[in-house]
This record gives structure tokens, sequence and C-alpha cells, in this order.
């Protein structure tokens, strides 16, 4: 008996190899179909249900069953930055970085005393204060945008020419 172990076990694995197969899309298939029937049973034991009705909706469900796609999962998108994990795990207030380090400075220090303030007083405490470029950063992730205005620099946001206004907006002047 022990040989006979031993020259099974030294065989190459390439012929009793198996392969993992999801069962579980087929299973839930023959779960729904099998409540289906037990629900027209039921209907056709109280009287409620014809059996060419029955027999009907029996084969209009399995088209229908037959016919859904099967759904796959979505590819993984790109892992997100340090920066994006970070402002998702703890909540912060941030500010426009305007590009004058007096102004993003001040807007900083306001944001900190806004977050201590928050602390003290509410159930809320926020992370510190963080500076966000509107072009290059993503801005789901903080609950209030501080933005700074600065007269003697021009706004990050693209002024629309004249020709590209709305023609209401010409005519109203």
């Amino acid at each position: 008996m022990g040989s006979i172990f031993r020259r099974w076990a030294s065989r190459p694995r390439t012929r009793l190899a198996w392969r993992a197969r999801d069962l579980r899309p087929l299973l839930l298939t023959l779960i729904f179909i099998g409540l289906l029937i037990d629900w027209l049973a039921l209907l056709r034991l109280s009287g409620r249900l014809r059996l060419a009705m029955a027999a009907a909706s029996v084969v209009i469900t399995i088209v229908i069953a037959g016919s859904v796609p099967q759904a796959r999962a979505e590819q993984p998108k790109a892992a997100p930055s340090q920066r994006n994990r970070d402002a998702a795990l703890k909540t912060r207030l941030a500010y426009v970085i305007s590009g004058d380090a007096r102004i993003d400075e001040t807007s900083r220090l306001g944001l900190e005393a806004l977050s201590r303030t928050l602390d003290q007083r509410t159930s809320f405490s926020p992370g510190d204060p963080v500076g966000v470029d509107i072009a290059r950063d993503e801005l789901a992730f903080y609950p209030m945008l501080y933005w700074p205005i600065n007269a003697a620099r021009r706004s990050p946001i693209r002024r629309r020419s004249r020709a590209s206004r709305p023609i209401c907006g010409r005519a109203a002047r």
C-alpha cells in the first residue's frame, strides 16, 4: 500500500491540477429559480394561480435571467497620492495658495485659529490647515476652502474673453 501511495505522490501534478472556478453566479441563479418555483407552487396550491400562467411566468423568468449580462468588476484605478490619502483620513480646512507668501501665511494662521476654536467649542477637531493649488489638487477632501483675494494679482482662474461671453450678457449692458 505504501508503494502505491509513493508512486502516486511522485507523479507530475500537471494532469491532476484543478483550476479554480467561481460557482457563485451559477449557485445564485439556481437558488433564485428554486425560490421562484416554490413561490409559484405556493400560489398554485392556494388557488391564486392557474397552471398556464405559472408555466408562462417560469418561461419568461428563465428567458430574462438568461439574457442578463454577467457583471464584471471594474479595473482598479491608479493609487491615490499620499496627500490625498492624508486628506481623506483627517478632515482639514484648506486655503488656496495665492503665490504671495504674506497672504498665504495670514490665511494659514487664520485657519489655524479657526481650527482651534472649532476644536474647543464643538465636537469637530480638524487637522492642520493645508494650502491647495486649485489647478492641481483634489478639492473634494476639504469641507471648507478659503480663497484669499489679492487685488494686485490676477485670479488663478482664466478670465473669459469678450467673444466667449454669453450673448444675453452683452445685450444687458
